[in-house]
């Protein structure tokens, strides 16, 4: 590092100096502004300070320099070798003191350095600003306010130190994400360690650091181009495969174009297959909502699972299923339904072998007190010795079970019938089907 330890020592101490010449500023009348009178009540001064803030707020932002992204932000020692790189912001109207808590602590001397804004929406202003913190520390964060001036969150992109060891912090910085590495080494001539997490920037400002799961939601949806505002994310699913820790089964829905109408949704499918340690699509599967059969509306698309069972569909070829959970709205005909599609790897897509199965059933009608009949369907699947078209036959099982309820000396009683019933899945060629 070529660091001017001079300028740094004088830095380090004039830091509060700096926070008193750049302080106070956005306590001055904003233009336009109305004078509040001690009469008025506290809210309506409240509220206008609360305005006059947003206001200063986005005069000062406009200052500092654009920049555009994806960027790298790599801000280090090295960054701040002459004065002229010093250019501080006005801390307290950037609300920084409400991130840094000893802001103003007579013994934690911190202030600001230098910053510049990002333009990443619309709906809230965006600042990275480097702050100097204890006497050899340099954080620069991101930093998301509404148009208001509130902070909708913060994250920190870079940072560095001068200590005997070594740790760093550099940030790739893109519209709706932040990739942030983490370097570390104990000894400066150790081989650096290195950690990667990813953050997302939310369509309100908001930052949260993401788990696997919406690594890959994002990954996908990039990929194959499903914008946010089709997406659902609760019936988003993600499961590793249990036989190959290394890939994982990425399910995203996409609501087809159109399809919205009075809580009616169809569903364009979205399945992939991911290295998860190179963040790689391996394999996908598309389905158009005309063919695939999800749908929301009455009976409702609840939930989506990824069912990682050993479907061994050959000796040396296992498949993996995914359950589509329905659910009716009416109380006095309850229904639900779960139905089971099976995927295996065929060259670099998925192909799918199994169409929408019905594998639970639950049907019924009641008064809404006791009196009601119900039936429900569990079919359990078991892969066979025979086979049929070069894959082996599937034998389900269905336990069906018929519950009648009725008022007996007054209280609700029930009574209960089970069957069982056997059936063949054989491969045609192309999919499985109801075997004669």
């Amino acid at each position: 590092m070529k660091i001017n330890y001079t300028l740094l020592f004088l830095l380090i101490f004039s830091c509060q100096l700096m926070a008193q010449e750049h302080g106070n500023k956005h306590k001055r009348p904003a233009p336009g502004a109305v004078e509040i009178t001690g009469e008025q009540d506290e809210a309506t001064k409240a509220n206008a300070e609360y305005i006059n803030h947003g206001t200063f707020l986005k005069e000062a932002l406009l200052k500092l320099p654009l920049k555009t992204v994806p960027l790298i932000d790599s801000t280090s020692f090295d960054s701040f070798i002459d004065i002229d790189d010093y250019k501080p912001i006005d801390a307290d109207l950037f609300m920084l003191p409400k991130i840094y808590k000893n802001w103003h602590s007579k013994n934690y001397r911190i202030c600001t350095i230098n910053a510049y804004r990002l333009h990443l929406s619309e709906n809230f202003h965006t600042v990275v600003a480097t702050v100097l913190k204890a006497d050899f520390e340099m954080e620069t964060r991101l930093i998301n306010y509404d148009l208001k001036g509130n902070i909708m969150g913060s994250q920190m992109v870079s940072y560095d130190e001068i200590s005997e060891g070594w740790r760093r912090y550099t940030s790739t910085i893109e519209k709706k994400k932040i990739i942030r590495s983490y370097y570390m080494s104990p000894n400066e001539d150790d081989v650096p360690v290195m950690e990667v997490n990813f953050i997302k920037i939310k369509p309100n400002g908001a930052l949260y650091e993401m788990g696997i799961d919406d690594i890959f939601f994002d990954l996908v949806a990039d990929v194959f181009d499903i914008p946010s505002q089709r997406q659902m994310p609760e019936l988003n699913k993600f499961k590793i495969l249990p036989n190959n820790p290394n890939l994982a089964v990425v399910v995203v829905p996409e609501i087809a174009a159109g399809s919205e109408e009075d809580g009616y949704f169809a569903f364009n499918t979205h399945i992939a297959l991911a290295n998860v340690a190179a963040k790689k699509i391996t394999h996908y599967y598309f389905e158009s909502h005309k063919t695939n059969g999800w749908t929301s509306d009455a009976i409702r698309l609840a939930q989506i699972s990824i069912d990682t069972a050993p479907y061994f569909v050959t000796e040396n070829k296992r498949a993996f299923g995914l359950r589509l959970h329905f659910w009716g709205s009416s109380q006095v005909n309850p229904y639900g339904e779960q139905s089971l599609s099976l995927f295996e790897l065929s060259g670099k897509t998925l192909k799918k072998i199994l169409h929408n199965f019905t594998v639970e059933m639950e049907t019924g009608e009641w008064d809404g007190d006791c009196n009601g009949e119900f039936t429900d369907h569990n079919k359990t699947l078991a892969m066979t010795g025979k086979k049929s078209g070069g894959y082996f036959d599937i034998l389900v099982r269905n336990k069906i079970t018929h519950t009648t309820a009725f008022k007996n000396n007054g209280d609700c009683d029930s009574r209960e019938r089970t069957t069982v019933k056997t059936s063949i899945l054989k491969f045609d060629g192309r999919q499985y089907q109801r075997g004669n």
